[in-house]
């Protein structure tokens, strides 16, 4: 079954699919993963909203489980550059944090 993500991303905001979508990917497994989920993981992780880069941070550890990190550290970097290159400074701490949950994901 394929899924029809333009609809889904018309139907629901970001910032919730953020939330939700790499959940999925220790019961679909690696293959599934890698073809249906990492795509839109990458897509989202150039959204302007900082908190669905915040999101998809908060569950790396989701989509780490099943794929190794070889095929998305360089999208990951860049996320952490634009993440500290936010102009307002309360934003720039709060995703400071953030930092930390990469590496205990990336460990």
């Amino acid at each position: 079954m394929r899924i029809q993500w333009q609809k889904v991303y018309s139907n629901f905001d970001s910032v919730e699919l953020s939330k939700s979508i790499l959940k999925i990917c220790p019961i679909i497994g690696s293959e599934l993963s890698k073809e249906l989920i990492l795509p839109h993981f990458l897509n989202l992780l150039n959204d302007k909203n900082n908190d669905v880069k915040l999101n998809l941070v908060k569950n790396l550890g989701e989509i780490l489980s099943v794929l190794p990190i070889e095929n998305f550290i360089k999208i990951l970097i860049q996320v952490v550059e634009s993440l500290m290159s936010d102009s307002n400074w309360r934003n720039r701490k709060r995703n400071i944090a953030s930092f930390s949950l990469i590496a205990q994901n990336i460990v």
